[in-house]
């Protein structure tokens, strides 16, 4: 059965041939509006198919901005086969799943050796927001949260796992980072682009805290990036030349952090409110 309205028996059963050709032609585009409503709600409260990717439609308001998400991935870190998602490239940090968190920690590394890199195994679209949970522990470390966008080899082909987690082997390949540190140094959040470790803004005003939850937002959209930290809008820049896709990864450095859910759709459009 079609989900439709029989327009035309409607128009002749309640109004007479009589009756003036701009009452007819609203009426009509009253009714056509109400059937795409209904056709539009239907398609927002699709549920998910019981796996972690989600094809829900729904919005979310990051810095002033409506935004209109085809939700991609809702990753909870709560079944076994979180790994077949997610791959590791760590130098000395151990990184596991208790209790529904992804777990990173220092695990004896020395400043030195002490970056980890956690990627999300699918190439994202264009135009994306993702949204992390994550929370520092108590301690003396960097409170480390940074995150990859975009990632690809350099000839823009996908991603190749297998490098060590050193920073440095990053700034070679294209790709965004984002970073959030505070912990035992001064604290601050930057974004730059690679290659070239290239310095796009920066923020010498934020910090984060040991044993402190946070909800952390990346949009890139148009060209626009923008970073939020629990609703506060951090960054808000354009690039001319975005880059066109690839990989997400959590990264982070000489920090003992959880993130417990990361959720990661398309964007398919805004409004300013």
């Amino acid at each position: 059965m079609k989900d439709s309205l029989n327009t035309d028996n409607l128009l002749a059963k309640h109004f007479p041939a009589s009756a003036p050709a701009l009452v007819l032609a609203a009426t009509l585009v009253l009714l056509l509006f109400i059937v795409n409503g209904c056709r539009g709600r239907a398609d927002r409260a699709k549920p998910s198919d019981g796996t972690h990717r989600t094809e829900q439609i729904e919005s979310a308001v990051i810095g002033g901005r409506d935004y209109t998400i085809e939700w991609l991935e809702d990753e909870t870190f709560d079944r076994a086969d979180w790994a077949s998602r997610w791959t590791v490239e760590s130098q000395t940090p151990s990184v596991t799943v208790q209790d529904g968190k992804l777990n990173v920690r220092r695990n004896g590394a020395s400043r030195d050796s002490g970056g980890t890199t956690v990627w999300y195994n699918s190439d994202l679209p264009p135009d994306v927001l993702i949204l992390v949970d994550a929370t520092t522990q108590p301690g003396d470390h960097a409170c480390n949260l940074n995150f990859f966008l975009h990632a690809s080899e350099a000839d823009g082909s996908p991603l190749r796992y297998g490098r060590s987690g050193n920073y440095p082997d990053y700034h070679q390949i294209p790709n965004y980072i984002f970073t959030f540190t505070g912990g035992f140094q001064s604290g601050w959040s930057r974004l730059r682009k690679n290659p070239g470790f290239e310095l796009l803004h920066e923020v010498d005003s934020v910090r984060t805290e040991p044993n402190r939850a946070y909800e952390i937002a990346i949009v890139l959209w148009k060209g626009e990036l923008r970073f939020a930290v629990d609703g506060k809008l951090i960054h808000n820049i354009v690039d001319p030349e975005p880059l066109d896709g690839g990989r997400f990864g959590l990264r982070t450095w000489f920090s003992d952090v959880d993130f417990e859910r990361v959720r990661i759709g398309r964007i398919v459009g805004y409004a300013a409110i």
